[in-house]
């Protein structure tokens, strides 16, 4: 069975786990709401499973009897509201579910103090993605008594505007029990610009002659020569360059978004390019630019595209042709413009041509072939349990001369199904990328889940999903000259 976060009761003779046991499909591609049922199970006797709670989960023990967990009340048009409940496991499955939070706020996470109080992560007020939210939702750890009392707000004194979440109870020596949680690092003032620390974090690594740091930021991009790092802060607000002389912002956006930096592929090239607009909303307008010398702290922006909404840029080797992905004609599809001076030299040319997906693409180290992500297997499919999107990606190969010449290296999960005529939607493939010598390609996929009870991350309304676990393909060149 598939059983996700196991408590062990006070006497050591209980052990309670959310599982997808007698959920058939098992795991079908939910990112947020596994709808697991929680089981307790007699640790003399592990093979004596008891169903307690049906659509529960994250138990913790309050007591060898108590059992408190959180449950999903809302799953109607994607809209949710969790609560925290207990029961008394000794009633089995025909225990009331007693809720301990209240109505008109949602909790998850429950970490039992002891048989009648209990600490959670709380969303007050829910928020929609790319809203400045206010201290009631963000996550924050409070205290409830199973009277429906709230007795302690824990974090919004300390941090308001920052999400807390995975609250835990230790006990010290002397007996006294204390209250642990895990906190994002988010600016309390977005206008005190401090989403990235100048200095890194190192960090000890497996391998003596690997070094390895840590740098609050998404989208990191290597130069062609490796001795460059750029990236875009967690709030897609500025472009930060990492290189022998340290760490320091090259770019920087009062409106608007900064995503997906790209390095021209020709080490002769001091060329960054850059998605400017707002991210995640196909109708409005997102362009192309590139920067010149930003090693050297010189943020001069030049637009490449026109109109509509382009991003994802990728050149060849010699830094004069780049490919992207744009819905100038309707669908999502791949077009190659100049790579230094965009539209303004010619119109981009289209590459692939179809009512579906095509995005993240990246030009081959040989310069023959592009990787891509693409729907086309399965582009209208409707959105299914609790994804944002459809999503279901494969990774393609298309000539960069010849775009006949398709290869489909692997598809999405979509159509798999097992007896009973079951569907299963694990299965977003994306963001390929080849190695430096073109022998492999690294995917981002959901193919191995997502995560133990994923409600549990901190911004999870925040994000457009998550991608699971890093893979890596190995092709046949010589079938792909």
């Amino acid at each position: 069975q598939a059983d996700f976060s196991p408590a062990i009761s006070p006497n050591g003779r209980k052990l309670a786990v959310a599982s997808l046991q007698d959920k058939l499909g098992g795991w079908c591609g939910e990112i947020e709401d596994l709808q697991t049922n929680i089981f307790v199970i007699d640790l003399a006797d592990p093979s004596n499973r008891d169903l307690v709670v049906i659509d529960g989960g994250w138990p913790s023990w309050g007591s060898d009897n108590i059992l408190f967990f959180h449950h999903n009340i809302e799953k109607v048009e994607m809209k949710k509201r969790w609560g925290v409940f207990y029961i008394n496991v000794d009633e089995g499955l025909e225990s009331d579910m007693i809720r301990v939070t209240p109505e008109d706020i949602s909790a998850i996470t429950p970490a039992a103090i002891d048989a009648t109080t209990v600490a959670v992560a709380t969303i007050r007020k829910p928020s929609g993605f790319g809203e400045e939210r206010n201290d009631e939702q963000y996550r924050h750890i409070e205290v409830f008594a199973v009277s429906n009392e709230p007795l302690q707000k824990v974090t919004q004194s300390i941090r308001p505007l920052a999400d807390h979440f995975n609250p835990f109870v230790i006990v010290d020596n002397g007996g006294q029990k204390h209250i642990g949680y895990d906190r994002c690092k988010v600016t309390d003032n977005v206008n005190e610009y401090t989403v990235v620390e100048t200095k890194f974090q190192k960090i000890k690594s497996d391998e003596p002659e690997v070094g390895v740091f840590r740098v609050s930021g998404v989208f990191p991009t290597f130069s062609p020569d490796g001795k460059k790092l750029a990236f875009v802060d967690n709030e897609f607000r500025g472009v930060w360059v990492a290189d022998e002389q340290g760490l320091r912002m090259v770019f920087e956006l009062e409106a608007d978004s900064v995503f997906s930096p790209v390095w021209n592929e020709n080490p002769a090239n001091d060329i960054l390019y850059i998605c400017k607009g707002p991210a995640f909303q196909q109708a409005k307008p997102l362009h192309i630019c590139l920067i010149h010398n930003p090693g050297k702290g010189n943020n001069r922006r030049q637009q490449l595209t026109r109109s509509s909404n382009n991003a994802f840029p990728s050149t060849n080797r010699e830094g004069t042709r780049l490919v992207f992905r744009s819905n100038r004609d309707g669908p999502k599809n791949l077009y190659i413009m100049d790579a230094l001076r965009g539209e303004a030299a010619g119109d981009a040319v289209r590459l692939t041509n179809g009512d579906w997906t095509d995005t993240h693409c990246q030009w081959s180290p040989n310069n023959n072939w592009i990787v891509f992500a693409s729907n086309r297997s399965n582009p209208k499919v409707e959105k299914k349990k609790d994804l944002p999107d459809p999503g279901f990606f494969g990774v393609y190969l298309i000539n960069a001369y010849n775009p006949d010449s398709l290869v489909k290296v692997m598809d999405s999960g979509f159509d798999l199904t097992i007896p009973g005529n079951v569907e299963l939607f694990p299965g977003h493939v994306n963001h390929p990328y080849f190695s430096p010598d073109g022998k492999t390609l690294v995917v981002a996929a959901d193919l191995a889940a997502v995560s133990c009870e994923p409600i549990s991350l901190p911004l999870f309304s925040h994000s457009v999903r998550p991608y699971g676990d890093i893979f890596l393909i190995e092709l046949d060149t010589d079938k792909l000259e």
